[in-house]
């Protein structure tokens, strides 16, 4: 059995792509600062508490502060983790999301983690909005409806989008 993982990047709640690992190459993503030329400067998943957009450094309680800043305007991303398995090189199931939320600023396009929930990936489902969870599911069965057949009760009303957020 082998794991499998494949990331989805939403702007607001519209899926721009799947599998992306540089965020520039994708049609939609805030471009560089045509007056600056800086580049869009994406933080590493588990990034820095310098990463946070406009955050003050954790308290060492475990939690992160709850004042939340918008960086100059910014526009929201968000990028959703999914995990599964495969065994005979064909996809069986999937068993987690992982959730971050982005700000990129326009000025300088530097992309910075709403929360260290963010950074980590482990922003609950719940803050994904019905639109996210329903492209997500309705992707999943897409791509393989036996893996989603496969994939635990949980996880799959984790994505219905008729759940509160």
């Amino acid at each position: 059995m082998a794991q499998w993982y494949m990331q989805l990047v939403f702007k607001g709640d519209t899926l721009l792509g799947e599998g992306l690992t540089d965020f520039t190459l994708v049609e939609g993503v805030a471009s560089p600062n045509p007056s600056t030329g800086s580049p869009l400067h994406l933080p590493p998943a588990g990034g820095s508490v310098g990463d946070f957009a406009g955050q003050a450094p954790s308290t060492g309680s475990g939690q992160a502060p709850s004042a939340r800043v918008s960086v100059n305007g910014g526009e929201r991303y968000t990028t959703v983790i999914v995990s599964g398995y495969a065994l005979y090189g064909r996809l069986r199931g999937y068993y987690s999301l992982g959730i971050a939320h982005l700000l990129v600023d326009p000025v300088s396009g530097k992309a910075h983690y709403l929360s260290e929930q963010s950074a980590l990936h482990t922003e609950p489902v719940v803050s994904l909005t019905s639109v996210q969870r329903a492209a997500i599911r309705e992707w999943l069965i897409g791509l393989s409806s036996t893996a989603w057949e496969n994939s635990t009760d949980t996880f799959r009303r984790s994505l219905d989008a008729e759940r509160e957020t």
